[in-house]
């Protein structure tokens, strides 16, 4: 599995994800998947969403030190609202440890770009590193 690599530290303070669309209605939903460092095995971590309810939501993603060299995989959908002009939109995937922003990114795969009347899917893989 080719991926971005995130340097973590080791360390008491839990490793967290949020996804969300800062400054735009647009509503993001999908579901995260967890790999074994050998990629011999994936599970669901959870579903995620930025409806306004779930605006400070995220999914916990384990301790630093079971996470070492572990890979994630992200599959996720934008949902347009027949919009009658395009609107732009940006993905945001942020890694938490503890309560610090740690990473930020905007997914290449269909994470930014115009929205109107189709919804947008877009993907993203990484790995934990323990720096």
């Amino acid at each position: 599995m080719s991926s971005n690599p995130i340097n973590i530290k080791l360390s008491q303070d839990p490793i967290s994800i949020k996804i969300h669309i800062p400054n735009t209605p647009q509503l993001t939903a999908g579901k995260v998947f967890q790999f074994n460092p050998d990629n011999s095995r994936w599970f669901s971590i959870g579903l995620f969403n930025n409806h306004p309810n779930n605006s400070n939501m995220k999914l916990l993603l384990g301790m630093p030190d079971k996470l070492n060299k572990t890979y994630f995989f992200i599959n996720g959908i934008v949902f347009h609202f027949q919009d009658s002009t395009p609107s732009s939109f940006q993905v945001i995937i942020e890694i938490f440890q503890g309560q610090k922003s740690i990473y930020q990114i905007s997914p290449q795969d269909g994470g930014s770009g115009m929205i109107k009347d189709t919804d947008i899917f877009y993907t993203f893989e990484f790995q934990l590193i323990i720096s």
